[in-house]
């Protein structure tokens, strides 16, 4: 149970391959069979939560019980089992809480332009990448400009332009990002003139603008 808590929402087959246990299915319908503050999601009775107090509870007592490499090993098991289930947004989740950096900036490559572009999902891409960032590791450059899209959008044009600075730092150490191709150039260099737009410094945006349709 304190390992199936470390996610919200689980099914009995979600939880016999987070946990490695063969019997995660019984013990879970003994669970709901007794009433032990595990509810349900769905008419079908696939998906279950534990009651917020119980999941407290549950999570104390992991990180009390549970070694931290057995936490990282049950949530990335779990990631990984979204993944194939075709759920990349829960995987991106559940791999950050797991400290997965790796497997989370992989998928966040695979999707940002779906969440952004296609999907509108401004506040989801931007804690994805703020949590990623908190931990250490960074966004790829396409990713990085889906962030400063998503900053842009969600009207937080100081912290965009910042981000747009970060970009500018890293491609003098990151050879990955002195290789962006042109297109992609071209298309932080827009953004930068949006920013500035917004900003209000209307000859810097004039600048860029004519440098942009230059090209």
């Amino acid at each position: 149970m304190m390992e199936i808590a470390l996610v919200r929402e689980f099914s009995a087959d979600l939880a016999a391959e987070m946990t490695d246990r063969a019997q995660a299915r019984q013990w879970l319908n003994e669970l709901v069979e007794r009433n032990v503050l595990t509810f349900p999601l769905d008419r079908s009775r696939r998906w279950f939560r534990f009651h917020t107090l119980l999941r407290e509870f549950l999570l104390a007592e992991s990180r009390e019980n549970l070694a931290p490499a057995r936490c990282r090993e049950v949530l990335e098991r779990a990631a990984h089992w979204h993944l194939r289930q075709g759920d990349e947004t829960a995987a991106i989740s559940i791999a950050l809480d797991g400290g997965c950096t790796a497997l989370a900036q992989q998928l966040l490559e695979r999707i940002a332009h779906v969440v952004v572009g296609n999907h509108g999902q401004m506040s989801q891409l931007i804690q994805w990448v703020d949590r990623l960032m908190a931990s250490g590791a960074m966004p790829s450059p396409e990713v990085h400009a889906w962030f400063v899209w998503a900053l842009c959008d969600s009207l937080q044009y100081e912290r965009a332009r910042q981000a747009l600075d970060d970009l500018d730092r890293r491609a003098v150490s990151d050879e990955a990002f002195r290789a962006i191709p042109g297109g992609a150039q071209q298309r932080m260099l827009f953004l930068r003139m949006l920013v500035n737009v917004w900003l209000d410094r209307l000859d810097t945006a004039h600048d860029q603008a004519e440098a942009w349709l230059a090209h």
